[in-house]
């Protein structure tokens, strides 16, 4: 099954580290409809969190890190690495582990990027 392109659009909000309460509000979805589409994308990918989703459409290039707003940077090996685990060609805790710390990082410099305050998205 193809991952149509609302559902990517919230998979790569969540991407960003925006939560569902946001997404909803930004894209005028309910937040049912949020967790819906994180789930249909999930399963047409086979993965078991939203981490691994975002893994694979990396992997996949159906989202590209130059789509996000505030894009870290991965060189092709890691995303072919974070798109194998997520595939459980690996440890698929790594995958989540190695997202997140990505993330942790996007907000951190979000911070330094509006004069030292910290914008925290949601």
């Amino acid at each position: 099954m193809k991952v149509s392109a609302r559902e990517l659009e919230v998979l790569l909000t969540i991407a960003e580290g925006n939560s569902v309460e946001w997404i909803a509000h930004h894209l005028n979805l309910s937040e049912s409809s949020v967790v819906a589409f994180l789930v249909n994308v999930r399963v047409k990918y086979g993965v078991p969190n939203n981490e691994a989703a975002i893994a694979v459409a990396l992997g996949k290039k159906d989202i590209r890190v130059s789509h996000l707003n505030n894009p870290v940077r991965l060189e092709e090996d890691e995303i072919d690495l974070l798109s194998r685990i997520a595939l459980g060609q690996g440890d698929e805790d790594l995958a989540a582990e190695l997202f997140l710390a990505q993330i942790s990082y996007r907000q951190e410099s979000r911070c330094y990027s509006h004069q030292a305050r910290c914008i925290q998205p949601g």
